[in-house]
């Protein structure tokens, strides 16, 4: 359960599937029995592009399937794009439908209460988002662009304060498999309604 907030504070939980889960009803159930306002809450949604989401999404399904004993997998393509060349419209694929998952979100909650980060620039700037972001969530400025260090190694930009850095844990950041062509073509133009309506 969702504790409640320090005097002058805040509680910070975070998650990579709320905007694609139907949690919201849930969020505000618990916000009435702790008797908390919930149009004082901020949502932090982070988008990247949505075939990088899907190949992330199709990785993160491979490790989990291994932890439960399978071997063999099929290929990205194999599971997105079915015999006849149609789109195969699994979580893999409807997870990067960004705007059906927003304009849900909205019919609970307003505008303001989304803090939206673009991914991609995230990953190659994350100072001038993680201001955008501090401005959105009307925290005072914390972060400086010295904070942010690009480790070579990694491909990443990592924490840096001090003599100490902190980068993403492994699990991040994983290669992307070469798709063919004429899958990313078909996908780009699958997702493109859903980012013409997001923008």
């Amino acid at each position: 359960s969702m504790p409640q907030p320090p005097a002058g504070g805040f509680v910070i939980e975070k998650s990579p599937d709320y905007v694609v889960s139907h949690v919201k009803e849930r969020i505000v159930q618990t916000c009435d029995i702790l008797g908390i306002n919930s149009s004082t809450l901020k949502f932090v949604v982070i988008l990247r592009d949505p075939l990088d989401r899907s190949v992330s999404d199709y990785l993160e399904w491979i490790v989990q399937s291994k932890l439960q004993g399978q071997k063999q997998f099929p290929s990205f393509q194999e599971k997105t794009i079915g015999v006849n060349g149609g789109v195969i419209k699994t979580a893999l694929i409807t997870n990067s439908y960004y705007s059906v998952h927003i304009k849900e979100w909205l019919e609970t909650f307003s505008w303001n209460q989304l803090c939206i980060v673009d991914g991609g620039l995230f990953t190659a700037d994350p100072y001038s988002e993680v201001v955008r972001l501090e401005a959105c969530l009307g925290l005072p400025s914390y972060f400086k662009k010295d904070n942010f260090a690009f480790n070579k190694k990694r491909g990443f930009y990592c924490f840096s304060k001090g003599k100490k850095t902190l980068c993403m844990n492994k699990t991040k950041g994983r290669p992307h498999p070469d798709l063919p062509p004429d899958v990313i073509s078909r996908l780009r133009t699958h997702f493109s309604p859903y980012d013409d309506d997001l923008y």
